[in-house]
């Protein structure tokens, strides 16, 4: 099974709601789709609702911050940790194509520019910062790498 899990830098009543709407959606919607690390979900509108954050999406990554695997007697339970993103953030993200590698990429920039794992309504859209771009790059660099490397293992 899933747990689906959301931080924040303080206690807000919105994360359970955000997390309780997205249950509903998987319990209740006949065509919904188990919600795995890499997925981009729009939230239909701000992530928080009644508000002007620019937070729309939420993007679906493991965290490094405690263990995602847990085992339990009925089998084993995936922790999947969600961040809140602007359409900004997530349009960059596709133009690495539909798959997960923008996803990954973007989960990283998030962290080096000090978003981490935290979804924090009142941030503006890292975008517009000078620094995105060649933090994009990099971290693009560094995942490719990665991936050729693990590709060349034969894995």
């Amino acid at each position: 099974g899933i747990e689906l899990v959301i931080s924040t830098a303080d206690q807000v009543a919105w994360a359970p709601a955000v997390l309780l709407n997205l249950v509903k959606y998987l319990l209740f919607q006949e065509n919904a789709r188990v919600i795995l690390p890499g997925d981009r979900i729009p939230c239909g509108g701000p992530l928080v609702l009644d508000t002007d954050t620019q937070l729309t999406f939420l993007v679906a990554t493991t965290s490094d911050q405690y263990e995602t695997e847990i085992l339990l007697p009925a089998g084993q339970c995936h922790l999947v940790h969600l961040i809140g993103c602007t359409q900004a953030e997530i349009d960059k993200a596709l133009t690495m194509g539909s798959g997960t590698a923008g996803s990954i990429v973007l989960c990283r920039v998030l962290k080096e520019m000090g978003v981490n794992c935290d979804s924090l309504p009142d941030r503006h859209c890292l975008t517009k910062d000078a620094a995105f771009a060649e933090t994009w790059q990099r971290v693009q660099s560094q995942c490719e790498s990665e991936w050729a490397d693990f590709e060349g293992d034969g894995n």
